[in-house]
């Protein structure tokens, strides 16, 4: 039996793949039919892939998202966006690419101020108390 629960826009070889595996199981060729599982995610990618500060890297990967929206709608360069932002270009650069380990959360909430964006930190109960977590809504 060949399974897939869902796919994301541009999994195009994965759904060729899943269409030639259906295919092969239906003509009896199951011996060429793949299996697809897919593992539910915990919605913390960090804490999927077992890394031990995985809720501080899920604000960052937000905070860095926020960012790169806001540089992108004032139509900035990284080199006028490091200078409003207090950061050298080269920084600026690797949080663009999810390179953001070195840089505090505190750090990145400033740099989208020196961007003109104001940060709001709100605190209130949780959907599922043994599930509590730090969200970035940008």
């Amino acid at each position: 039996k060949v399974t897939l629960e869902r796919l994301k826009p541009g999994d195009e070889w994965i759904e060729q793949r899943y269409q030639a595996a259906v295919q092969d199981a239906e003509a009896g060729r199951e011996e060429w039919a793949v299996k697809i599982e897919i593992e539910n995610s915990t919605g913390n990618v960090y804490a999927d892939l077992g890394l031990s500060d995985s809720s501080e890297m899920k604000v960052k990967a937000g905070l860095a998202r926020a960012i790169a929206d806001a540089i992108k709608a004032r139509g900035l360069t990284q080199a006028e966006a490091a200078e409003r932002m207090g950061l050298p270009q080269p920084k600026v650069s690797g949080i663009l690419r999810g390179v953001f380990r070195g840089v505090s959360v505190e750090k990145m909430m400033e740099c989208l101020q020196g961007l003109g964006l104001d940060v709001h930190i709100s605190v209130g109960p949780a959907k599922r108390p043994e599930h509590a977590e730090i969200l970035v809504l940008a």
